[in-house]
């Protein structure tokens, strides 16, 4: 019997700081990472977005900018509106990369949440 090619992650330790960045990606929908939150809490994040067909969906806090990271499940691609309507809402971003199935753009300190909750709700289906 042939096992599947992506299993759970090994059990990890997670802080009580990533526990809780956690349970605050699970609800909000995206995962927020700054210094505290190391990369197992990261991986866990990816499977459990693999694993629920959801995006991949990612702020990475820097000091005077934050990164968003939002990948499609798997198998999907923009479409035409979707892509059209993400670049809209990317457009008071610093800058942005739009891919077939993803993007990556710098924000303000203040605009992850806003971006990303546009971002989730035009992508749910």
């Amino acid at each position: 019997m042939q096992e599947s090619a992506r299993q759970t992650p090994k059990a990890i330790e997670f802080t009580p700081r990533e526990a809780e960045a956690l349970a605050e990606a699970r609800e909000a929908g995206w995962l927020t990472v700054n210094r505290a939150i190391g990369e197992g809490a990261l991986a866990q994040w990816q499977f459990e977005c693999e694993r629920y067909g959801r995006p991949f969906a990612v702020v990475r806090q820097e000091p005077s900018r934050n990164s968003i990271w939002f990948v499609l499940a798997a198998g999907r691609a923009w479409s035409e509106r979707e892509r059209s309507l993400a670049g809209h809402v990317l457009s008071s971003t610093q800058g942005f990369i739009l891919s077939e199935n993803s993007l990556r753009a710098f924000t303000g300190p203040d605009d992850a949440g806003r971006l990303m909750r546009r971002l989730l709700a035009l992508t749910a289906h």
